[in-house]
């Protein structure tokens, strides 16, 4: 693995904290510099952003929160 694979990597898993303003300002800076390099982290980054819009354009869940947890907890077991 190079050491743009690593830093790809460390991009991908931290592209949710960036999208939702938790990265300090250090780390902003880092995470968008490597964007202005690499071009696949743009679009990882474009396609963790359609998909969360397409998520939050989805109807609300039809199962109540009593139902939910009955079932979480059925396959918990």
């Amino acid at each position: 693995m190079s050491h743009l694979d690593v830093r790809c990597s460390s991009i991908a898993l931290l592209a949710t904290e960036y999208l939702e303003d938790g990265l300090s300002e250090r780390q902003r800076t880092s995470y968008e510099t490597h964007l202005v390099y690499c071009d696949a982290c743009v679009v990882f980054l474009d396609d963790i952003r359609e998909l969360a819009a397409r998520l939050r354009a989805l109807p609300p869940d039809p199962v109540d929160a009593v139902e939910r947890r009955a079932v979480l907890e059925a396959a918990r077991r």
